[in-house]
Formats: C-alpha cells, structure tokens, sequence
C-alpha cells in the first residue's frame, strides 16, 4: 500500500506545533509562510549566482530582500514563541529546554532552507528539516 501524500508545509506546521506547543496554529501558519518565501528567493537567488545574469547593482538589491526576507522568517518563529538568543545564535522554545536553528541558503537544486530542533531529528541533510513547498 503506497504511503499517503503529504504537503510539506503542512508536515512543518506538524513539526512546530510539536516543538512549541503554546504556538497559536495561526502564528505557526505565518511562520511556515514565511520560511517558505524566504527559501524560494534564496533559490532563486542561488540560481541566478550560477547563471551569472545579475549586475553588481541587482545584486545588491536582491541581497537586501534576502536578508529582509530572512529577518521576517525569524521574526514570525519568535512571535510562535521561540525567541532569538542572539549571543548563542539560537532560538529557544519558551518553558522548555528546546532550542531551534533556521538557515537559509544552499544548493540552487535543494531546499535552500533548513530548521534544525535540538531533539527532534528532521529529515534533511545534518537532522534538520528541510524547507520547501
């Protein structure tokens, strides 16, 4: 018997709700959102790099939408209730000792997104889980 197709954000949104289990289900939902955006422009981007069809000027500018991009992504994992320890370059679930890492970038032909939980080992490269649509 084939095993059922699963959406990958909804498997996410599975992740996140059973790593921080006070999120509201509509933060978790802008939260995938966002990762998810952040992950295709980093794919598109690594992409564009390969190809080589970018001026200095275009480059820079998709580099400020990256990072912006990125900053919403870990902005809206903070709200869900994992806040950022800048220091320690981690996320940590609030009232437990769980703590998240989120990275974007990659291979062009990857997931060019990944979310690593200390305690609950992914499915991608490293424990982490992938981040793609």
């Amino acid at each position: 018997m084939a095993q059922p197709y699963i959406p990958r954000t909804a498997m996410l949104a599975a992740v996140l709700a059973r790593a921080i289990p006070a999120a509201h289900p509509g933060a978790i939902a802008r939260t995938i959102g966002a990762m998810v955006l952040a992950a295709k422009w980093h794919q598109r981007d690594a992409l564009a790099q390969c190809n080589g069809s970018r001026s200095e000027v275009a480059q820079r500018r998709e580099d400020l939408r990256l990072q912006r991009l990125t900053n919403e992504a870990a902005a809206e994992l903070a709200r869900c209730g994992a806040p950022w320890n800048d220091h320690q370059r981690l996320f940590h679930v609030t009232g437990t000792d769980r703590s998240m890492t989120l990275l974007f970038g990659g291979d062009p032909q990857g997931a060019c997104g990944y979310l690593t939980i200390n305690d609950m080992p992914g499915d991608g490269p490293d424990a982490a889980w992938a981040i793609y649509e």
